[in-house]
């Protein structure tokens, strides 16, 4: 019986690292805004002849559409917190992915998503979010009437039983050039020493954070990074599509810093390994040597975030 639990938690992990990975990130809940991102990695090896180069950069818009809040959040008290606390989200995203082979010519996909993110919060309920967007993910080879619609939805319970630990468990859904995903959420934070906290979210993150003072902090962690499209041809409609999805568990440190009331600057550097990329409809795939990475992320805030008071008072 347990052999049997053991192989089918490998499965379920090696199911949900391959098709889900970075899709749920919630960090943005955090810090509403705009944010720009820019991810560059050095060359991987494929074989003795070939090298492997990604870049991604990305501009995200998160405004807080509708906000109730029937409690004050600097005098917070557990016993009488009203349970009608709720905020809307508008989500968007435009972006770009950069892949190339020493052999080949260079590829470039196109990125746009829309959503709507939505919270309520209270004592009994906890904090339930969900989440729907719509996502394309295209090249000049396949946007001109070759277009494919994706969709990404999650629905997760978060728990807060006191300032020092939260708790979340949920379903989501992914529909990626015409398969479907269903992926179950559960992940943890928790304060584990002063000004220390870890999150975990299985098997996606994990992640230690270390708050040096109101305007620095520290992260220690690892991430799979897997629904990176890199070439797209044909279409899913036509039974002629191409796509090629990148991915990758990436170990890395990260500051980040609050350099102005409402701006945030992250610096982040690492290694990813295994790495891999395969196409979506064949039964081909290629692993990937291991290369270093470095990342910059900015934000400008601009609306007050429910969830960042409510689990992150700062």
């Amino acid at each position: 019986m347990r052999k049997k639990l053991i192989i089918g938690l490998i499965l379920y992990l090696g199911t949900l690292v391959s098709t889900f990975s970075q899709s749920l990130q919630l960090d943005f809940l955090f810090s509403s805004g705009l944010t720009y991102s820019s991810e560059f990695h050095g060359a991987a090896q494929v074989n003795d002849s070939v090298d492997f180069n990604f870049n991604k950069h990305q501009l995200q818009f998160v405004l807080p559409l509708k906000t109730k809040i029937n409690l004050d959040l600097k005098k917070l008290d557990f016993k009488k917190m009203n349970l009608s606390s709720s905020q809307l989200f508008l989500t968007s995203k435009i972006g770009l992915n950069q892949s190339s082979f020493t052999d080949k010519s260079s590829n470039t996909i196109y990125k746009a998503s829309i959503g709507i993110t939505g919270l309520n919060a209270g004592l009994r309920q906890g904090v339930w979010i969900y989440s729907a967007n719509l996502f394309i993910d295209e090249s000049d080879k396949s946007y001109n009437g070759n277009l494919v619609p994706n969709f990404r939805g999650y629905g997760a319970r978060v728990k807060v039983k006191s300032f020092d630990f939260i708790y979340f468990y949920g379903a989501g859904l992914v529909v990626n050039q015409g398969k479907f995903f269903p992926v179950p959420i559960l992940g943890f934070q928790k304060k584990v020493a002063k000004n220390l906290k870890a999150r975990i979210v299985f098997p996606i993150e994990a992640k230690l954070n270390y708050k040096a003072n109101a305007k620095l902090n520290f992260d220690v962690g690892a991430n799979f990074d897997g629904v990176n499209t890199i070439y797209r041809s044909g279409s899913v409609f036509k039974d002629t599509d191409g796509s090629i999805n990148y991915r990758q568990l990436k170990s890395y440190i990260a500051i980040n810093s609050k350099i102005a009331k409402q701006v945030k600057l992250k610096l982040e550097g690492g290694l990813s390994v295994a790495q891999q990329y395969a196409m979506i409809h064949k039964d081909y795939s290629e692993n990937i040597g291991t290369s270093y990475y470095i990342a910059f992320t900015l934000n400008y805030q601009f609306g007050k975030s429910l969830f960042g008071q409510f689990v992150n008072p700062q």
